[in-house]
């Protein structure tokens, strides 16, 4: 049987990456993944892209949105912040449905040394 992940971590999402000075817009339980090979560019992947797997339902939005896309600090108040390209469900319809954002890294941003 599938089991979701386990949101074992909080991360902050910003609507709008210039107000990073804000409180975040929401703060959602959350888990981050390395996806597999990111560190290696194999298949088109940029370096150190993330999976950011949350609850059913949060209000993430990715590139290409009608708004601008979210900036992620994952986990929450490290200064570790991504910038959020895409979004989908998982399991969707199923009791264990969760989201997943694919984000990358945007390390001008990052607080040194890192957290």
């Amino acid at each position: 049987m599938f089991v979701p992940p386990t949101f074992d971590l909080s991360c902050n999402i910003w609507r709008n990456a210039s107000l990073l000075t804000a409180p975040p817009d929401l703060v959602s339980p959350c888990q981050l993944r390395l996806v597999k090979d990111s560190f290696a560019g194999v298949g088109g992947v940029n370096a150190g892209t993330m999976l950011l797997c949350l609850p059913k339902g949060t209000d993430v939005r990715p590139q290409g949105s009608t708004s601008f896309h979210d900036q992620i600090e994952a986990p929450a108040g490290t200064g570790r912040f991504y910038n959020c390209l895409a979004v989908d469900d998982v399991g969707k319809g199923f009791p264990n449905e969760y989201r997943v954002a694919l984000i990358q890294p945007v390390y001008s941003l990052w607080t040194l040394p890192i957290a």
